[in-house]
């Protein structure tokens, strides 16, 4: 395990346990879907989510100068900060899209997580984290999304 994917994991698990979601375990076969995704994505300079794989993913690509690592827990607090943009009064149990990375990080149903993380060369690098099971699950949002204790 990287010292990313630990310190990945730990913020996760920080959060998570704010919105009253159980820790996340890793998982290695999770780990090396992500890891694989994060490395087409540095290699082409594509952003979107994979396909097909039945998992929740956050991606994100941010910059920095010098090829210096961009530290896991300024990926997990960027999809964190959509917590601004969620509705908690909302009892549709619909997926808000403007939340959605901060959702299925906290998303109480989710048990495991893999972590992927990858530098195109150029300053980018590009995390990505995948659940199982996913979140963001329509209708089921209020007994799996739950305002900070």
């Amino acid at each position: 395990m990287t010292d990313f994917a630990k310190n990945c994991l730990a913020v996760h698990n920080e959060l998570r346990a704010k919105h009253g979601a159980s820790p996340l375990k890793l998982n290695d076969k999770l780990t090396a879907h992500a890891q694989k995704w994060a490395d087409h994505l540095a290699s082409t300079g594509s952003f979107e989510h994979s396909q097909g794989s039945g998992y929740g993913e956050n991606i994100a690509m941010q910059w920095s100068s010098g090829g210096a690592d961009v530290p896991a827990r300024s990926f997990v607090q960027q999809w964190y900060s959509e917590v601004e943009k969620y509705d908690f009064g909302d009892k549709s149990g619909n997926y808000q899209p403007s939340a959605g990375h901060f959702s299925q990080l906290v998303w109480k149903g989710s048990k495991e997580l893999g972590v992927g993380v990858a530098k195109d060369g150029k300053g980018m690098s590009v995390a990505v984290c995948n659940y199982n099971p996913a979140g963001n699950m329509q209708g089921d949002f209020g007994s799996n999304v739950q305002a900070e204790n």
